[in-house]
This record gives C-alpha cells, structure tokens and sequence, in this order.
C-alpha cells in the first residue's frame, strides 16, 4: 500500500480507537440477530421516508399538482410548502368562466397564501391580472359553505355543502384564450400547514418543528391516537428546542428571525398522506430530525439528533453478569462512506433536487472503494439541513457496531435511549459514551442491553467547511405569451410607377424575440375614424397598403404564436399619406399667332416631375370658364395647333402638369382671331 494511503487508513482508524481493534484480537466476536434487529430497527429508516408501510403507500405526498380523483386519501399539511390538492368539483357559468374547489388537507391550517400558481405562473403574472381570484377557507372550527359558490350555482352547491375540517380553496377564472391558451390549467398552492400544539408553551400554533409535528401525530386520531397520559411530553419539548437551535448557514437566503447566515437545526415543511399509516409517517418526521420515537417506561418518547452526555454512574464490569461480547467493525454492507440523497428545495421551484453528497474520503481508501448509501428527505427544503442529516446518518451507520452487555439488576437505573459511559478495558473502551438502543430482561434475572457508540463528532457540523450552496435556477415558463413587438415605425409615402406615384402606407418592425412565431397580425384604420377597420396577417417583417392622399392612418401589429395565443398591440397613431404637393412653375414664353388656325406656343418649365401641360381657351378674357382643349406631353419648348371654328376672337392660357397631378397656375398665352 502507498504511504499515503496507508496514513490515511492509519488515520481513518485512529477515529474508531485503535485500542479498541487491539483489544478485540483476544475478544470473542458475538453478533446476535436481535442486536442487528435492535439497530435496523432505530437507524433502519435514515434511508428512506419513503419506505413501503401500511397498505405499502409511501407517507409522504410530494406533489406540485392538483389532481383530480373519485377518492383520495387524507392530507396532513405541515410547515411552508407548496402543495396541489384533490379537485372535488368544477361549475362554469355561461359566460365561460369557470369555478374550482380545491381540497387541500386536514384543518386547521395557519393559511393558503394570496399568491398562487397557475402551472408554472404565479397568478400574479401580468397575463392573468383580472381574470384570476382565490377565496380561502382554513378548515377551523365553524366553517361555512362558500358563499360565491351557492350564489353562483344555486341548483348545485347547496348549504349542506361545508367540508367540515377540511382547508380548501376556490379559484375563479374568467376565459381568455390569450392568459389559458391550452385549456385550463389547475392550481398549486403556497400553504402555511397545520397548526399543533406545543408543550412548551401549551398553546396551539403553527410550526416547522418535527418534534411539534411528532407529537401532532403521536395524538391524532390519524396517527397513533395515544392518550396524553401515555405521552412523556417533556421529552418532546427537549427535542423541540434541539429542532429550533439556531446554526449558521453560508447561504443568504437562510433567514432566521429576520437574521440572514442562519438556519435552524432541523425543520419540516411535506404532506403526508394518512393512507401509508401512522408507523411510516411518523418514520418520516423521525428522518427529518435524526431522530427516533421509542416507548420506555411506560411512555411515549421522542429524540432529535443531538449528542446527549451520558448519565448515570460509569457501567464497568461490576455490572455485568457474564462476559461481554462485541465486533470491531460495521459490516461492509453496513459501512457508508458516501451519502447522496434528495430534498425539496424552494430555490428550484419546490422541486425534488439533488443534495450536495457528503464524502468521507478517508473511508473511501480504507474501504478499498466506494460504498453509496442514498438518503430521501422529502420534507425538508434547506440544502444545508439535508447535507447535514445525511451527514450524521453516514457517521451513525459507520459506527453502529453492536455491543451487547449481560447486565446485574444495578443496570436498571438506566432506561432505554440512555447514554452510558462504559469503562472495559479489556474490550478496549475506555470511558466512551455508548446508546442504549435495546433493553430487555433476562429470563435469569437482571437485564440485557444492546449499544453502539455514541460521539459529539456524529452531530459537528461547520458551515464554512461543510455546507455546499445550492444554485438558484429558475423554472421555465412554459405558459408565457408573446412578447410585445419592438421598433415598430409606419410611414405613408408616394412611390413612382411608369404612369404616376401610387400612394402606399407601410410598417417595419424587429424580429420578435420568441420561439413560437406564428405569423405578425395588422390591424389598420383612419385617424378620423377612430376604427381599425382593415387586418392582415404575413409572416415577413413588413407590409404595405394602398392609401388615400393627404389621409392620417393609425396602425397597430402584434405577435400571434404557433397556439394562437397572442402578444399585446404595438400601435403607432396618425401617420399621413402625402404626396408632392407643390405645383410645377408656369410656363414660358407664350404666344397665340395665326388667323382661323391659331397656334399655340409655349416652354415648358424645367421642374423634374414635369409630366404635360394643358391649354384652355374661352370667348372672352376670363378664366372662368374656359374649355380644356387637350392636354401636351411636351418638350422644353411645345406648340398646339387648333382651328378656330366658328370664327371669333379666341383667348388662351396654359397650365404646367407635374407627375403627382400637382398643376400651375393658368398662364395667358394670348389671343386670336
């Protein structure tokens, strides 16, 4: 072996006590299957939460839906946690909006939040802004029908409808293709869970202690239904406030009494579901706290995770009734030397997520390779708490080696859940505190105790070197709309055609910055008018209408996505068609000559848009009047021919044409006879 594997094995040992793998070469080697039982009995559960118990239905209900079912066991909601629940019924009125009641578990609760969510929205998300409410009952003594549901569909809900002790939730939708573009979509809650009494103060309040939840459960008609007289409440209230203890964190967001860097020892925030029966439940809340519930003297007790100095006089060989017998080492199968595992982690949308795995890298090489145990802690939603659990749950398998002792009566002064201080040096322990996990009376006389040893090392926990952050990931929002369209701009202008200018009004605007593009609809109208009475839909980035001169337009588009759900209007208001306006300037140098066929002479002005002129005439000297003889597509320099018939005096003008129709003003030529 490499020198420096071999002193990390030196060293890893070194933390067993190398007197005691020394002493136990001389030492018979006895493992009883009731030790074995005794121990998997108490840390038999650290792995799970979920483990297959009454009905073989896992306790805990880890849901982030609401479903919807003919039956469907109890709920017990305990802590902050987001939860669906059990729809129970529907009514839609006839304008399509639709009523939802929604059971959520046993009452009564501290509260359902005001924000809620609609699949992966919150309700307060902009597309939902007045179409969704929520009206919470908290399932308390005096609960009433709902008074919406009975005005709303009186032939349905009647006053018989309560739901005695049962904290639910009526959402109203009203329709909107745009906000459910799939259909209705159920809701999923922001619950503040049952409130339990806490024997530390004798009142009832809500609580994320698993030692408080314990107890809940310890006198539900739910759970075990035990009466307060066989409760030994002091031990609750102890592992109360070993939960509450407060610990640093590294991590910001973990907030105690307003203090950021804090969390405390163990909490509990789950549903449980009262169909896996009270022995998995209560398994469950045991995990969250590294604890155990055990029955000694008569009562029922219960211990949170927490090193507890021994008590009682050291147990030495005075004690015993016959020779000792213990093993050295946790079987491989046994040994743990990387715990992963799962909790629930708000950060990530209250999804069930990886925690950091805790290593024990010494382990790793003494143990010629990597021995994987994985630990569920479905109830709980701190990272730090759960690397912390699985922590001492990795320690305690490790040092769950068996010592079983044959006792005089002078060991019954100690009960079962003890700690012992044990003093044999023959077996190499010296003065090392030991648990009582088993403790029976021999049919000889005197009793008989199983141990394992016990450390303060089990339960150390240093944030700076042993807490791993857990990253904030945002949920994706599958239910979001289109975006609003930017850099919209609308123009009216004249294009040039081979005959004249076609007057057009169009729009250009930015490629939407989403993925499900369908096509851009337009909708446009008259300033004046104040309708949008045209549409039109394309799938380009621009689009063009004809229009009328001189006339204002507003003009307004928006995304349509591939589910037809759509984007809010970008408008753009008052855009005006014009065309060139300005008159062509006069003609020049006009003159009439010629008696009975007159002609007409004149230049053309030089105005690029020059498109013709046109020559009037009349009987006297007036404009007003005058006859439109015809119309020249002229040169810089033009004449008109015409005969006057019937004979007379003739006065003529003429007027310069632009391309845009634009014409000058009528310039006298002259006049003839």
């Amino acid at each position: 072996m490499p020198e420096a594997a071999a002193a990390v094995v030196v060293e890893y040992f070194a933390l067993e006590g190398a007197a005691a793998v020394a002493a136990t070469i001389a030492t018979q080697i006895v493992v009883a299957y009731a030790t074995n039982a005794a121990i998997s009995a108490v840390f038999g559960g650290d792995s799970g939460g979920q483990s297959s118990g009454d009905g073989g239905t896992a306790a805990v209900r880890v849901t982030n839906t609401t479903v919807r079912q003919s039956a469907a066991p109890r709920r017990l909601i305990f802590g902050r946690v987001k939860t669906g629940g059990v729809l129970v019924w529907v009514g839609q009125t006839g304008n399509g909006n639709a009523h939802l009641l929604v059971a959520l578990g046993e009452g009564p609760i501290q509260a359902i939040e005001s924000t809620f969510y609609i699949g992966d929205d919150l309700s307060t998300a902009t597309q939902y802004t007045g179409l969704v409410s929520l009206e919470s009952h908290l399932g308390g003594a005096g609960k009433t029908p709902n008074a919406t549901l009975l005005a709303d569909f009186p032939t349905e809900r009647t006053s018989a409808h309560i739901g005695t002790g049962i904290a639910d939730a009526v959402v109203r939708y009203a329709y909107n293709i745009n906000a459910f573009p799939r259909g209705l979509v159920l809701p999923v809650f922001m619950v503040q869970g049952l409130q339990c009494y806490d024997p530390r103060t004798g009142t009832t309040v809500w609580t994320q202690n698993p030692a408080i939840v314990a107890l809940y459960l310890e006198r539900s008609q739910y759970g075990y239904a035990t009466p307060d007289d066989l409760i030994d409440f002091d031990s609750y209230a102890a592992a109360a406030n070993i939960c509450d203890e407060v610990l640093v964190s590294l991590d910001a967001d973990n907030i105690v009494l307003g203090t950021p860097y804090r969390v405390r020892r163990y909490t509990f925030d789950g549903v449980l579901e009262v169909s896996a029966g009270p022995a998995d439940m209560m398994q469950t809340i045991v995990n969250a706290c590294a604890g155990a519930r055990i029955t000694r003297g008569g009562l029922v007790s219960f211990f949170a995770g927490a090193y507890r100095a021994p008590t009682g006089p050291t147990l030495t060989a005075e004690y015993l009734r016959a020779p000792a017998s213990l093993r050295t080492h946790a079987g491989r199968q046994q040994r743990v030397n990387i715990a992963r595992g799962t909790y629930r982690e708000p950060k990530q949308d209250w999804q069930t997520v990886d925690f950091a795995p805790q290593i024990d890298s010494a382990a790793i090489v003494a143990e010629a390779g990597e021995i994987v145990q994985n630990y569920s802690y479905p109830c709980t939603i701190t990272g730090a708490i759960a690397q912390r659990l699985a922590r001492i749950a990795m320690r305690r398998a490790k040092a769950a080696v068996p010592l079983a002792l044959q006792c005089n009566w002078a060991a019954m002064q100690w009960q079962l859940w003890d700690v012992v201080s044990i003093d044999l040096p023959l077996l190499g322990i010296n003065n090392q505190a030991y648990l009582i996990v088993d403790y029976t009376y021999a049919q000889g006389g005197g009793v008989d105790l199983t141990l394992i040893p016990e450390s303060a090392d089990y339960y150390t926990w240093t944030a700076a070197t042993d807490e791993r952050l857990v990253p904030q990931v945002l949920a994706p929002d599958f239910g979001q709309t289109p975006p609003a369209l930017t850099g919209l701009a609308v123009v009216g202008d004249a294009v040039e055609q081979e005959y004249g200018w076609l007057l057009t009004l169009s729009a250009t605007w930015d490629a939407a910055d989403y993925a499900f593009v369908k096509h851009y609809e337009i909708n446009w109208g008259t300033t004046a008018g104040g309708v949008y009475t045209d549409s039109a839909i394309t799938t380009t980035l621009a689009w063009s209408t004809n229009a009328v001169s001189q006339v204002a337009y507003d003009v307004r588009v928006r995304v349509v996505g591939t589910d037809d759900t759509y984007g809010p209007w970008s408008t753009v208001t008052g855009t005006a068609v014009t065309s060139d306006i300005t008159p062509p300037a006069v003609p020049t140098a006009l003159s009439v000559t010629g008696t009975g066929t007159h002609t007409i002479n004149w230049t053309t002005p030089a105005d690029l848009d020059f498109f013709q002129c046109e020559v009037y005439s009349n009987t006297s000297f007036t404009t007003s009047g005058a006859t439109l003889l015809t119309t020249v597509v002229g040169d810089p320099s033009t004449a008109y021919n015409t005969t006057n018939t019937p004979g007379g005096t003739r006065w003529y003008w003429v007027s310069a044409i632009d391309t845009h129709l634009n014409a000058s003003a009528l310039t006298y030529a002259g006049t003839a006879t």
